[in-house]
């Protein structure tokens, strides 16, 4: 696990609107693709943090070579957060980028 901003939970859940997670894919110098995914609904019973990172996470699987994995929220000490049990990005892909909130709930609640 990897700590993350709650940022835009906190601004969404403030504003009471949903979050709409992004990703810039580079397809090569000056020319790049905007993936804009399904707003994740304000409101939800489902943690809007944790359905952006399994979007991201979706992409990064994808598209590896993307992501800049020398941030330093992955050095050190991990935190003490126990393992989820499921990660729908695995099973999904990026099945998991075209859903929308209710249906990211109902494979959530499998």
């Amino acid at each position: 696990p990897a700590q993350c901003h709650q940022g835009p939970k906190f601004f969404s859940e403030r504003a009471r609107i949903a979050l709409v997670p992004a990703f810039c894919l580079r397809r090569r110098a000056g020319e790049s693709l905007l993936f804009v995914g399904r707003p994740l609904a304000a409101g939800g019973e489902l943690d809007r943090t944790q359905l952006a990172m399994d979007w991201c996470a979706a992409m990064i699987a994808a598209f590896p070579g993307q992501y800049f994995w020398q941030h330093r929220r992955f050095a050190g000490r991990i935190p003490a957060v126990p393992g989820r049990a499921r990660e729908p990005w695995r099973e999904r892909g990026l099945g998991l980028l075209a859903i929308g909130a209710d249906e990211a709930a109902e494979i959530y609640a499998r």
